[in-house]
Protein backbone atom coordinates (compact mmCIF):
# COMPACT_ATOMS: atom_id res chain seq x y z
CA UNK A 1 0.00 0.00 0.00
CA UNK A 2 1.29 3.24 -0.76
CA UNK A 3 1.15 6.61 1.85
CA UNK A 4 -2.44 7.89 2.03
CA UNK A 5 -3.54 4.88 0.55
CA UNK A 6 -5.89 3.96 4.42
CA UNK A 7 -8.18 6.85 3.30
CA UNK A 8 -9.13 5.95 -0.02
CA UNK A 9 -10.20 2.29 1.70
CA UNK A 10 -13.87 3.23 1.14
CA UNK A 11 -14.65 0.28 4.07
CA UNK A 12 -12.40 1.89 6.39
CA UNK A 13 -13.42 5.04 6.09
CA UNK A 14 -17.34 3.80 6.94
CA UNK A 15 -15.61 2.39 9.96
CA UNK A 16 -13.69 5.49 10.78
CA UNK A 17 -16.73 7.75 10.12
CA UNK A 18 -19.49 5.78 11.63
CA UNK A 19 -16.90 5.32 15.11
CA UNK A 20 -16.00 8.76 14.83
CA UNK A 21 -19.98 10.00 15.01
CA UNK A 22 -20.89 7.31 17.99
CA UNK A 23 -18.14 8.27 19.52
CA UNK A 24 -19.18 12.02 19.56
CA UNK A 25 -22.56 11.33 20.99
CA UNK A 26 -20.62 8.93 23.50
CA UNK A 27 -19.13 11.65 24.87
CA UNK A 28 -22.59 14.05 25.03
CA UNK A 29 -24.35 11.41 26.81
CA UNK A 30 -21.68 10.49 29.60
CA UNK A 31 -21.35 13.78 30.97
CA UNK A 32 -25.32 14.39 30.28
CA UNK A 33 -25.97 11.33 32.22
CA UNK A 34 -24.01 12.36 35.27
CA UNK A 35 -25.40 15.32 35.07
CA UNK A 36 -28.83 14.44 34.96
CA UNK A 37 -27.73 12.28 37.75
CA UNK A 38 -26.21 15.40 40.13
CA UNK A 39 -28.13 17.58 38.78
CA UNK A 40 -31.85 16.90 38.18
CA UNK A 41 -31.60 13.93 40.95
CA UNK A 42 -29.62 15.29 43.13
CA UNK A 43 -27.21 12.23 43.45
CA UNK A 44 -24.63 12.45 46.07
CA UNK A 45 -20.91 10.91 46.32
CA UNK A 46 -22.19 7.15 46.71
CA UNK A 47 -25.01 7.40 44.34
CA UNK A 48 -22.17 8.33 41.89
CA UNK A 49 -20.25 5.64 42.43
CA UNK A 50 -23.16 3.52 42.02
CA UNK A 51 -23.83 4.83 38.72
CA UNK A 52 -20.02 4.83 37.37
CA UNK A 53 -20.23 1.02 38.95
CA UNK A 54 -23.41 -0.68 37.06
CA UNK A 55 -21.53 1.38 33.36
CA UNK A 56 -19.08 -1.18 33.77
CA UNK A 57 -20.42 -3.74 35.69
CA UNK A 58 -22.02 -5.41 32.48
CA UNK A 59 -18.03 -6.30 32.41
CA UNK A 60 -18.43 -9.47 34.35
CA UNK A 61 -21.75 -10.62 32.93
CA UNK A 62 -21.35 -10.27 29.25
CA UNK A 63 -17.96 -9.53 28.20
CA UNK A 64 -16.65 -13.09 28.06
CA UNK A 65 -19.74 -14.12 26.41
CA UNK A 66 -19.24 -11.56 24.01
CA UNK A 67 -15.74 -12.80 23.39
CA UNK A 68 -16.99 -16.41 21.95
CA UNK A 69 -19.80 -14.55 19.97
CA UNK A 70 -16.97 -12.51 18.30
CA UNK A 71 -14.92 -15.06 17.67
CA UNK A 72 -17.97 -17.75 16.23
CA UNK A 73 -19.65 -15.08 14.05
CA UNK A 74 -20.32 -11.49 12.40
CA UNK A 75 -18.21 -8.84 13.88
CA UNK A 76 -19.64 -6.07 12.05
CA UNK A 77 -23.21 -7.54 12.64
CA UNK A 78 -22.91 -7.54 16.02
CA UNK A 79 -21.32 -3.92 16.10
CA UNK A 80 -25.06 -2.64 14.26
CA UNK A 81 -26.55 -4.53 16.72
CA UNK A 82 -24.79 -2.58 19.37
CA UNK A 83 -24.82 0.74 18.38
CA UNK A 84 -29.28 0.40 17.65
CA UNK A 85 -29.70 -1.40 21.04
CA UNK A 86 -27.81 2.12 22.73
CA UNK A 87 -30.08 4.27 20.40
CA UNK A 88 -33.28 2.39 21.78
CA UNK A 89 -32.24 2.09 25.26
CA UNK A 90 -30.90 5.55 25.61
CA UNK A 91 -34.21 6.93 24.66
CA UNK A 92 -35.69 6.24 27.68
CA UNK A 93 -33.83 9.14 29.50
CA UNK A 94 -35.33 12.27 27.52
CA UNK A 95 -38.73 10.27 27.14
CA UNK A 96 -38.48 10.07 31.14
CA UNK A 97 -37.94 13.54 31.77
CA UNK A 98 -40.81 14.53 29.74
CA UNK A 99 -43.13 12.28 31.21
CA UNK A 100 -42.27 12.80 34.52
CA UNK A 101 -40.95 9.66 35.65
CA UNK A 102 -36.77 9.74 35.67
CA UNK A 103 -35.42 8.46 38.94
CA UNK A 104 -31.73 7.33 39.82
CA UNK A 105 -32.55 3.51 39.40
CA UNK A 106 -34.19 4.19 35.78
CA UNK A 107 -30.62 5.83 35.34
CA UNK A 108 -28.54 2.91 36.93
CA UNK A 109 -30.99 0.35 34.46
CA UNK A 110 -30.38 2.42 31.42
CA UNK A 111 -26.78 2.45 32.38
CA UNK A 112 -26.08 -0.91 32.63
CA UNK A 113 -28.26 -1.87 29.37
CA UNK A 114 -25.94 0.31 27.47
CA UNK A 115 -22.53 -0.83 29.19
CA UNK A 116 -23.72 -4.60 27.80
CA UNK A 117 -24.15 -3.20 24.61
CA UNK A 118 -20.76 -0.98 24.50
CA UNK A 119 -19.03 -4.41 25.85
CA UNK A 120 -20.43 -5.95 22.84
CA UNK A 121 -19.17 -3.36 20.62
CA UNK A 122 -15.43 -2.96 22.46
CA UNK A 123 -14.58 -6.35 22.08
CA UNK A 124 -16.26 -7.06 17.97
CA UNK A 125 -14.60 -3.43 17.28
CA UNK A 126 -10.67 -4.12 17.61
CA UNK A 127 -11.46 -7.72 16.11
CA UNK A 128 -13.20 -6.53 13.47
CA UNK A 129 -10.08 -4.06 12.52
CA UNK A 130 -7.51 -6.36 11.42
CA UNK A 131 -9.98 -7.77 9.17
CA UNK A 132 -10.03 -4.28 7.26
CA UNK A 133 -6.32 -3.07 7.08
CA UNK A 134 -3.18 -5.30 6.66
CA UNK A 135 -1.15 -5.95 9.55
CA UNK A 136 1.48 -3.08 8.20
CA UNK A 137 -1.82 -0.46 8.69
CA UNK A 138 -2.78 -1.63 12.15
CA UNK A 139 -0.76 1.19 14.00
CA UNK A 140 -1.94 3.92 11.77
CA UNK A 141 -5.45 2.75 11.25
CA UNK A 142 -5.59 3.02 15.36
CA UNK A 143 -4.07 6.15 15.20
CA UNK A 144 -6.20 7.67 13.07
CA UNK A 145 -9.12 6.64 15.21
CA UNK A 146 -7.74 7.10 18.27
CA UNK A 147 -7.37 10.52 16.48
CA UNK A 148 -10.74 11.26 15.39
CA UNK A 149 -11.78 10.02 19.37
CA UNK A 150 -10.14 12.26 20.54
CA UNK A 151 -11.72 15.04 18.30
CA UNK A 152 -14.56 13.65 20.06
CA UNK A 153 -13.81 14.52 23.30
CA UNK A 154 -12.69 17.64 22.99
CA UNK A 155 -16.02 18.88 21.22
CA UNK A 156 -18.24 16.31 22.56
CA UNK A 157 -17.98 17.74 26.38
CA UNK A 158 -18.34 21.34 25.13
CA UNK A 159 -21.16 20.52 23.12
CA UNK A 160 -22.81 18.63 26.01
CA UNK A 161 -22.20 21.95 28.07
CA UNK A 162 -24.10 24.17 25.79
CA UNK A 163 -26.46 21.27 25.14
CA UNK A 164 -26.86 21.18 29.11
CA UNK A 165 -27.59 24.74 29.35
CA UNK A 166 -30.40 24.81 26.44
CA UNK A 167 -32.11 21.86 26.66
CA UNK A 168 -31.68 20.18 29.94
CA UNK A 169 -29.50 17.22 30.75
CA UNK A 170 -31.81 14.33 30.16
CA UNK A 171 -32.62 15.80 26.39
CA UNK A 172 -29.18 16.38 25.79
CA UNK A 173 -28.49 12.61 25.24
CA UNK A 174 -30.51 12.79 22.21
CA UNK A 175 -27.29 13.71 20.12
CA UNK A 176 -25.72 10.15 20.70
CA UNK A 177 -28.88 8.72 19.47
CA UNK A 178 -28.94 10.29 16.60
CA UNK A 179 -24.97 9.34 16.25
CA UNK A 180 -25.39 5.90 17.02
CA UNK A 181 -28.22 5.55 14.14
CA UNK A 182 -25.45 7.03 11.62
CA UNK A 183 -22.82 4.90 12.79
CA UNK A 184 -25.16 1.32 12.62
CA UNK A 185 -26.06 2.75 9.14
CA UNK A 186 -21.97 3.45 7.76
CA UNK A 187 -21.17 -0.07 9.23
CA UNK A 188 -24.53 -1.76 7.39
CA UNK A 189 -23.06 -0.53 4.31
CA UNK A 190 -19.70 -2.42 4.47
CA UNK A 191 -19.62 -5.01 2.34
CA UNK A 192 -15.82 -6.36 2.36
CA UNK A 193 -16.33 -10.26 3.49
CA UNK A 194 -14.91 -11.43 6.77
CA UNK A 195 -12.67 -14.05 7.36
CA UNK A 196 -14.21 -17.55 8.29
CA UNK A 197 -15.26 -17.78 11.83
CA UNK A 198 -13.73 -20.01 14.57
CA UNK A 199 -13.27 -23.52 13.98
CA UNK A 200 -13.83 -24.64 17.79
CA UNK A 201 -17.44 -24.73 17.13
CA UNK A 202 -17.47 -28.11 19.14
CA UNK A 203 -16.86 -26.55 22.24
CA UNK A 204 -19.37 -24.91 24.26
CA UNK A 205 -19.27 -21.68 25.29
CA UNK A 206 -17.67 -22.36 28.83
CA UNK A 207 -15.00 -24.42 27.68
CA UNK A 208 -13.90 -21.38 25.36
CA UNK A 209 -14.25 -19.16 27.62
CA UNK A 210 -11.88 -20.68 29.43
CA UNK A 211 -9.34 -21.44 27.47
CA UNK A 212 -9.43 -17.69 26.51
CA UNK A 213 -8.71 -17.24 30.07
CA UNK A 214 -6.02 -19.66 30.29
CA UNK A 215 -4.41 -18.69 27.19
CA UNK A 216 -4.45 -15.48 27.94
CA UNK A 217 -2.62 -16.17 32.05
CA UNK A 218 -0.06 -18.17 30.95
CA UNK A 219 1.39 -15.88 28.36
CA UNK A 220 4.24 -13.72 29.46
CA UNK A 221 3.58 -10.61 27.87
CA UNK A 222 -0.29 -10.63 27.74
CA UNK A 223 -0.75 -11.84 31.23
CA UNK A 224 1.57 -8.47 32.04
CA UNK A 225 -0.82 -6.47 29.76
CA UNK A 226 -3.66 -7.39 31.72
CA UNK A 227 -2.49 -7.17 34.90
CA UNK A 228 -1.57 -3.18 34.13
CA UNK A 229 -5.06 -3.10 32.86
CA UNK A 230 -6.64 -4.37 35.77
CA UNK A 231 -5.20 -1.79 38.38
CA UNK A 232 -5.27 0.80 36.25
CA UNK A 233 -9.02 -0.51 36.02
CA UNK A 234 -9.59 -0.18 39.75
CA UNK A 235 -8.45 3.21 40.49
CA UNK A 236 -9.83 4.64 37.28
CA UNK A 237 -13.06 3.38 38.98
CA UNK A 238 -12.45 5.47 41.83
CA UNK A 239 -11.29 8.73 39.95
CA UNK A 240 -14.57 8.14 37.55
CA UNK A 241 -16.84 8.12 40.38
CA UNK A 242 -15.18 11.34 42.10
CA UNK A 243 -14.40 14.01 39.55
CA UNK A 244 -17.68 14.57 38.35
CA UNK A 245 -18.89 15.23 42.19
CA UNK A 246 -15.86 17.00 43.23
CA UNK A 247 -16.03 19.58 40.15
CA UNK A 248 -19.31 20.41 41.28
CA UNK A 249 -19.59 20.84 44.63
CA UNK A 250 -15.67 21.80 45.59
CA UNK A 251 -14.97 23.52 42.47
CA UNK A 252 -18.38 24.34 41.92
CA UNK A 253 -17.50 24.26 37.85
CA UNK A 254 -20.77 25.25 35.64
CA UNK A 255 -21.58 22.63 32.70
CA UNK A 256 -20.18 25.39 30.48
CA UNK A 257 -17.17 24.61 32.78
CA UNK A 258 -17.26 21.01 32.61
CA UNK A 259 -17.33 20.81 29.06
CA UNK A 260 -14.06 23.09 28.86
CA UNK A 261 -12.53 20.23 31.60
CA UNK A 262 -13.50 17.49 29.49
CA UNK A 263 -13.09 19.38 26.30
CA UNK A 264 -9.42 19.50 27.39
CA UNK A 265 -9.27 15.89 27.93
CA UNK A 266 -9.98 15.79 24.41
CA UNK A 267 -7.15 17.89 23.26
CA UNK A 268 -4.88 15.61 25.40
CA UNK A 269 -5.94 12.45 23.44
CA UNK A 270 -5.86 13.80 20.38
CA UNK A 271 -2.51 15.22 20.62
CA UNK A 272 -1.51 11.72 22.36
CA UNK A 273 -2.47 9.96 19.65
CA UNK A 274 -0.57 12.18 17.37
CA UNK A 275 2.24 11.58 18.67
CA UNK A 276 1.87 8.29 20.23
CA UNK A 277 3.59 6.54 16.92
CA UNK A 278 7.07 8.99 17.84
CA UNK A 279 6.80 8.33 21.55
CA UNK A 280 7.16 4.35 20.70
CA UNK A 281 9.78 5.20 18.24
CA UNK A 282 11.87 7.39 20.71
CA UNK A 283 11.54 5.33 24.00
CA UNK A 284 10.88 2.00 22.81
CA UNK A 285 7.20 0.68 22.89
CA UNK A 286 7.77 -1.31 26.00
CA UNK A 287 9.33 1.60 27.69
CA UNK A 288 6.51 3.78 26.14
CA UNK A 289 3.89 2.05 27.62
CA UNK A 290 5.44 2.18 31.45
CA UNK A 291 6.20 6.18 30.83
CA UNK A 292 2.57 6.56 29.77
CA UNK A 293 1.18 4.75 33.57
CA UNK A 294 3.62 7.25 35.51
CA UNK A 295 2.68 9.87 33.17
CA UNK A 296 -1.10 9.63 34.08
CA UNK A 297 -0.79 9.24 37.38
CA UNK A 298 1.55 12.09 37.67
CA UNK A 299 -1.23 14.52 35.75
CA UNK A 300 -4.55 13.06 38.00
CA UNK A 301 -2.74 13.88 41.10
CA UNK A 302 -3.38 18.07 39.55
CA UNK A 303 -6.72 17.55 40.32
CA UNK A 304 -7.34 17.58 43.76
CA UNK A 305 -4.97 20.00 44.28
CA UNK A 306 -7.69 22.64 42.38
CA UNK A 307 -9.51 22.52 45.75
CA UNK A 308 -7.30 25.02 46.74
CA UNK A 309 -7.03 27.29 44.07
CA UNK A 310 -9.67 30.19 43.07
CA UNK A 311 -12.01 30.55 40.61
CA UNK A 312 -10.88 30.12 37.31
CA UNK A 313 -7.32 28.87 38.49
CA UNK A 314 -9.17 25.98 39.61
CA UNK A 315 -11.16 25.40 36.57
CA UNK A 316 -7.91 25.37 34.67
CA UNK A 317 -5.94 23.09 36.90
CA UNK A 318 -8.35 20.43 36.44
CA UNK A 319 -8.59 21.22 33.05
CA UNK A 320 -4.47 20.58 32.70
CA UNK A 321 -4.97 17.44 34.80
CA UNK A 322 -7.29 15.94 32.25
CA UNK A 323 -5.48 17.17 29.54
CA UNK A 324 -2.29 15.43 30.97
CA UNK A 325 -4.75 12.16 31.95
CA UNK A 326 -6.06 11.62 28.47
CA UNK A 327 -2.99 12.96 26.51
CA UNK A 328 -1.17 9.18 28.13
CA UNK A 329 -4.22 7.09 27.72
CA UNK A 330 -4.57 7.81 23.95
CA UNK A 331 -0.57 6.83 23.84
CA UNK A 332 -1.34 3.71 25.47
CA UNK A 333 -4.58 3.12 23.28
CA UNK A 334 -2.66 3.89 19.73
CA UNK A 335 0.70 1.53 20.83
CA UNK A 336 -0.85 -0.94 23.73
CA UNK A 337 -3.76 -1.89 21.31
CA UNK A 338 -1.23 -2.39 18.34
CA UNK A 339 0.77 -4.32 20.73
CA UNK A 340 -2.25 -6.20 21.30
CA UNK A 341 -3.54 -6.89 18.12
CA UNK A 342 0.15 -7.80 16.95
CA UNK A 343 0.08 -10.26 19.24
CA UNK A 344 -3.11 -12.14 19.42
CA UNK A 345 -3.62 -14.24 16.28
CA UNK A 346 -7.03 -13.42 14.40
CA UNK A 347 -8.96 -16.73 15.63
CA UNK A 348 -8.02 -15.81 19.27
CA UNK A 349 -8.57 -11.93 18.90
CA UNK A 350 -11.89 -11.83 20.52
CA UNK A 351 -11.93 -14.01 23.11
CA UNK A 352 -8.27 -12.92 24.04
CA UNK A 353 -10.01 -9.59 23.77
CA UNK A 354 -12.81 -10.09 25.79
CA UNK A 355 -11.23 -11.92 28.73
CA UNK A 356 -9.11 -8.68 28.88
CA UNK A 357 -11.46 -6.54 28.89
CA UNK A 358 -13.47 -8.39 31.60
CA UNK A 359 -10.22 -8.45 33.84
CA UNK A 360 -9.67 -5.20 33.55
CA UNK A 361 -13.24 -3.55 33.47
CA UNK A 362 -14.25 -6.03 36.12
CA UNK A 363 -12.11 -4.26 38.48
CA UNK A 364 -13.45 -0.75 37.46
CA UNK A 365 -17.51 -1.05 38.89
CA UNK A 366 -15.51 -1.99 42.15
CA UNK A 367 -13.29 1.07 42.71
CA UNK A 368 -15.95 2.93 41.54
CA UNK A 369 -18.01 1.49 44.46
CA UNK A 370 -14.78 1.78 46.86
CA UNK A 371 -14.24 5.38 45.31
CA UNK A 372 -17.90 6.26 46.41
CA UNK A 373 -17.39 5.34 49.93
CA UNK A 374 -13.93 6.51 50.44
CA UNK A 375 -15.32 10.17 49.07
CA UNK A 376 -17.97 9.94 51.97
CA UNK A 377 -15.36 8.70 54.52
CA UNK A 378 -12.26 10.31 53.99
CA UNK A 379 -13.05 13.28 51.04
CA UNK A 380 -12.81 13.81 48.05
CA UNK A 381 -9.94 14.90 47.55
CA UNK A 382 -7.52 12.37 49.60
CA UNK A 383 -9.57 9.76 47.67
CA UNK A 384 -8.37 11.38 44.48
CA UNK A 385 -5.27 11.42 45.52
CA UNK A 386 -5.40 7.82 46.05
CA UNK A 387 -6.83 7.25 42.84
CA UNK A 388 -3.38 9.00 41.28
CA UNK A 389 -0.90 6.73 43.33
CA UNK A 390 -2.62 3.64 42.09
CA UNK A 391 -3.04 5.03 38.56
CA UNK A 392 1.05 5.70 38.43
CA UNK A 393 1.61 2.09 40.41
CA UNK A 394 -0.08 0.12 37.32
CA UNK A 395 3.43 0.02 35.06
CA UNK A 396 4.37 -2.80 37.85
CA UNK A 397 3.84 -5.65 35.89
CA UNK A 398 5.42 -4.47 32.81
CA UNK A 399 8.61 -3.48 34.63
CA UNK A 400 8.78 -7.04 35.39
CA UNK A 401 7.56 -8.44 32.37
CA UNK A 402 9.54 -8.99 28.52
CA UNK A 403 7.34 -5.90 27.86
CA UNK A 404 9.71 -3.28 29.13
CA UNK A 405 12.30 -5.00 26.18
CA UNK A 406 10.32 -4.48 23.33
CA UNK A 407 11.53 -1.81 21.02
CA UNK A 408 8.67 -2.59 18.36
CA UNK A 409 5.66 -4.37 17.31
CA UNK A 410 6.36 -8.36 17.03
CA UNK A 411 6.51 -9.16 13.31
CA UNK A 412 4.12 -12.21 13.91
CA UNK A 413 1.57 -12.90 16.46
CA UNK A 414 3.50 -14.52 19.58
CA UNK A 415 1.09 -17.48 20.06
Amino acid sequence: MTAGSLWRDGAFVKLWTGTTLAAFGFHVSVLALQLTAALVLHAGAMEMGILAAVQFAPALVFTLLAGVWVDRGSRRRLMITADLGRALILGIVPLGALAGWLSLELLYVVAFATGALTSLFDVAFPSYLPTLVSRARVTEANTALQGSAAVANIVGPNAAGGLVQLLGAPLAIVGNIVSLLVSALLLSLIRRPEPPVSKDQDQSGTEAIVAGLRTLWQHLVLAAMTKSSMIYGFFTGVRTALVVVFLTTVVHASPTELGIVFGAGGAGALLGALAAGRVASSMGLGPSLIGVYLGVGAFAAILPLAALMPGALAVGAAALAQFGFSFGGAVWGVNGVALWQSAVPGRLLGRLTASNRFLRLGATPVGALIGGGLGELVGLGPSLLLASAGLAASCAPLLFSPVKQLRTLPPHALL
